[in-house]
């Protein structure tokens, strides 16, 4: 019986002990899951704050640089326009404080002729590709009108799925300042153009000149020998004596629009027509130079929208420059070709002529400003320059063919103008 009583206890003192060892390896084994765990979430509350610091830092300079753009920066709800927010050159170009801005519709900043087309284009923006507007009419507050660029793309909330937004950011560049000082240049342009036109120009008005100084003349005679002036012949000398006053008021009158310093703006212009007004200012010059003329004008109007003074600028520069290379060439044949046609949605005006051609070493730098292969006092090298901006302000593209010895051709084409 002791025997029994001291194996029990001593298989009892084993069991508390395995007992004891197996609770203290449970609680290392706890303990350290605690201490892992524990350290894990150390290290998450480390990550979190580096995060809310690091987006915080971030929020920081994204507000700085939103704020410090020299440019208007406008965040504008995509759906209905609405300006949800704004730096603070904003403030300053439109004239308006934050808190005139915030809640207002984006469509009126801008005069009534492009608040249509902003709406149009901003609403059909889809996903983070960026938009571009050009030459926008903005209003400040108190009426004032300016001309913007306008630079859109859309808000990217999600960065793996680059889920697009609900707002757009628009930054608006002013560019008056410029637009003023292409002005000034399209006008020396057109200044430096009739000067060298001065001459044709002369023999233009020489003509309906010399028929009044003819009647004239006559009139005088048949006074001075007392002879009798029939009905007939008073009729048709003063007939003709008319004509060429209208003719010299015509090309006086087109000197003078073609002259003035225009506002760039687009409207319907049929391209036929700028084409034809060119020959009013160079038809006799080109006769008096032998060079033959052929005109294959579209029948129908080729619409465009652009500005009619313009674009004559762009043919005349055109043309003068052919009219010289087929002066200076010694081409047997002295031919200036344009042509227009409608194709595939485009409107499209083909200058060519019979001169000298271009060197190809020289083809990529004619639409450079200032280059020019005439004799010093024979061109200003604004010509080609101006003409390849014009047509780019007008949506259009223009090409250059030529063959040393052989001729040029320059084709230009624009959109094609539908009315709806």
């Amino acid at each position: 019986s002791v025997s029994r009583e001291i194996a029990e206890r001593k298989r009892a003192e084993e069991a508390l002990q395995q007992a004891h060892h197996d609770l203290e390896i449970r609680v290392k084994q706890r303990t350290m899951e605690l201490t892992e765990a524990n350290e894990r979430l150390l290290h998450e509350i480390e990550e979190r704050k580096r995060a809310e610091y690091n987006l915080k830092t971030s929020e920081e300079k994204y507000r700085l640089l939103f704020n410090h753009d020299p440019n208007p920066l406008l965040v504008v709800d995509a759906e209905t326009g609405e300006i949800m927010d704004v730096n603070n050159a904003a403030t300053v170009t439109f004239g308006y404080g934050k808190n005139e801005l915030a809640g207002t519709s984006f469509w009126e900043l801008f005069a009534a002729e492009d608040a249509a087309r902003v709406r149009k284009e901003l609403t059909a923006v889809t996903g983070a590709e960026p938009l571009f507007l050009s030459r926008v009419w903005a209003v400040k507050k108190g009426g004032g009108r300016f001309t913007v660029d306008l630079h859109v793309r859309g808000a990217v909330t999600g960065v793996e799925d680059a889920a697009f937004g609900e707002s757009l950011i628009i930054r608006a560049v002013d560019i008056t300042e410029r637009l003023e000082q292409e002005a000034n240049l399209i006008q020396a342009g057109k200044m430096a153009t009739l000067g060298e036109m001065a001459t044709g120009i002369a023999h233009e008005l020489n003509q309906p000149l010399n028929v009044i100084q003819v009647g004239a003349d006559f009139f005088s005679k048949m006074v001075k020998r007392g002879q009798q002036i029939s009905e007939e012949q008073l009729v048709k000398t003063c007939r003709n004596m008319r004509q060429q006053v209208d003719r010299a008021s015509r090309i006086i009158n087109h000197l003078r629009e073609f002259g003035r310093k225009s506002d760039f703006d687009y409207y319907p212009v049929d391209l036929n027509e700028p084409i034809r007004d060119v020959f009013t200012i160079l038809g006799r010059q080109l006769r008096l130079h032998k060079i033959a003329v052929e005109l294959d004008l579209w029948k129908e109007p080729v619409m465009v929208l652009a500005d009619r003074n313009r674009l004559e600028q762009i043919f005349l520069n055109l043309v003068t420059n052919a009219r010289d290379a087929m002066e200076t060439g010694e081409t047997t044949e002295k031919r200036l070709t344009i042509t227009t046609r409608l194709e595939d949605g485009k409107a499209i005006a083909v200058v060519s002529d019979t001169g000298t051609g271009i060197p190809a070493d020289i083809r990529e730098k004619i639409f450079q400003p200032f280059f020019t292969t005439k004799e010093v006092g024979k061109g200003t090298g604004l010509g080609l320059s101006i003409s390849y901006n014009l047509v780019k302000d007008f949506k259009g593209e223009i090409d250059m063919r030529s063959t040393e010895g052989r001729g040029t051709m320059f084709t230009i084409s624009f959109p094609e103008y539908r009315r709806h």
